[in-house]
């Protein structure tokens, strides 16, 4: 009986008694013409046909632990935030890292509250103009009330000195008790005498 008499050959014939060289290799592989990895050379069904298409790529962010067939929609994970409420969302990430912020704030661990910073600031700077405020009137107000005082004296104690006084150094005296200082005091009284003379020619 002529055959393939190879028990390893995918047409082995074991009635055959003598090979009359038909014998074909097995070829494994998936033999159904439905399945994603159908193959038209497999004469042998090996049991790996696969019906599940998809990402199979375990660090994709689309892999799908059921797909047995690779369709290359494959996405590669970008991590960012994903929360479109927080100020740093991100609309190109997939994948949440964790790390959204809802909260606003100076971010600065070395500065202050600024705004806590900003009305310190203003409170303090009120209250060294009140207080600058206060010390100016209170030294014109003693100015005043001293040069009152000495001009009242010496009108009538020295009264008599400063009328035999030559008329710039009497007006220069005044001046002084007034509170001027001395150089200033003559400055003025030489500058009025040279104008009032001047009127005069």
């Amino acid at each position: 009986v002529f055959g393939c008499d190879d028990s390893t050959a995918f047409n082995y014939d074991n009635s055959a008694t003598e090979n009359d060289g038909s014998c074909i290799a097995v070829a494994l592989g998936c033999t159904n013409s439905a399945a994603y990895n159908y193959d038209s050379t497999a004469n042998t069904n090996d049991g790996t046909c696969c019906f599940i298409a998809g990402c199979t790529d375990s660090t994709a962010f689309n892999y799908n632990a059921n797909a047995c067939f690779d369709d290359g929609s494959c996405i590669a994970v970008v991590l960012g935030c994903t929360d479109v409420t927080a100020y740093n969302y991100n609309d190109s990430a997939n994948t949440d890292d964790g790390n959204c912020c809802l909260v606003a704030g100076c971010t600065d661990s070395t500065a202050g509250d600024s705004e806590s910073g900003l009305s310190s600031g203003l409170l303090y700077a009120g209250i060294a103009a009140f207080v600058l405020l206060l010390v100016i009137v209170v030294t014109l107000l003693l100015v005043r009330g001293r040069s009152g005082d000495s001009t009242t004296a010496d009108a009538g104690t020295f009264g008599g000195d400063v009328a035999e006084m030559d008329p710039i150094e009497a007006y220069v005296q005044q001046l002084v008790a007034q509170g001027y200082p001395e150089e200033t005091a003559r400055a003025y009284a030489q500058q009025y005498y040279a104008q009032a003379a001047q009127q005069q020619q």
